[in-house]
């Protein structure tokens, strides 16, 4: 089975999280999202959004164990994944 493989990147940090594998990108865009808007003390998508921004970086296929990796492609960024408040 092909998998993506996704990364978000740090703007403060200057560098790029551990890959997230995943069956597809929108399952990928789906968890950052939630993590972006998940409010607990020490999440650092939740209080710095503007810092995060969520990259395509590869594809796995575990059939045949090999890594197609490319140039980063970008998915959402923190602040277009944070949900308006109400």
């Amino acid at each position: 089975m092909k998998k993506v493989i996704a990364a978000y990147r740090d703007a403060q940090a200057g560098v790029y999280g551990q890959p997230i594998f995943a069956p597809a990108l929108g399952v990928v865009i789906r968890s950052f999202t939630d993590e972006v808007n998940n409010e607990y003390e020490n999440n650092m998508l939740f209080h710095h959004p503007e810092d995060f921004i969520l990259y395509h970086i590869g594809n796995y296929d575990d059939n045949t164990g090999l890594i197609e990796s490319q140039e980063p492609i970008k998915l959402l960024s923190g602040v277009e994944a944070k949900a308006p408040k109400n």
